[in-house]
């Protein structure tokens, strides 16, 4: 019963290839704003870091969203609203990493993790 302790609203933007490609050869995007999207909005206990190839990465923030929520690495989170309408963040973050808490049966939720742009 994850949604019921998703008491903010998270407004990002999703971007993926089309499939086409560019007059230079570059494939083409395309982003599609998500808007009210169900969620909780967590900063973490500690400073945490995410290691890639060539450097770390700091995670400022964590959104924890139902297991339907189109979001993907990379996606752009612009706003984070409490059920009021009250704004709680409009920092402009990166999705980092997702990570799907799950069981052997289902997947319960999506942990999202963000960065500062």
């Amino acid at each position: 019963m994850i949604g019921l302790c998703l008491k903010h609203r998270v407004t990002y933007t999703h971007t993926e290839e089309t499939g086409a490609q560019d007059d230079y050869g570059d494939p083409t995007l395309s982003e599609t704003s998500h808007s009210e999207e169900r969620c909780f909005y967590d900063l973490p206990k500690r400073k945490e870091f995410l290691k890639n190839e060539s450097n770390e990465i700091g995670v400022d923030a964590i959104l924890y969203l139902l297991p339907d929520t189109k979001m993907a690495v990379g996606d752009k989170v612009t706003l984070v609203k409490d059920k009021y309408g009250a704004t709680i963040s409009n920092l402009l973050m990166r999705v980092i990493d997702i990570i799907r808490a799950a069981d052997e049966n289902k997947v319960h939720h999506f942990e999202a993790r963000l960065a500062k742009i």
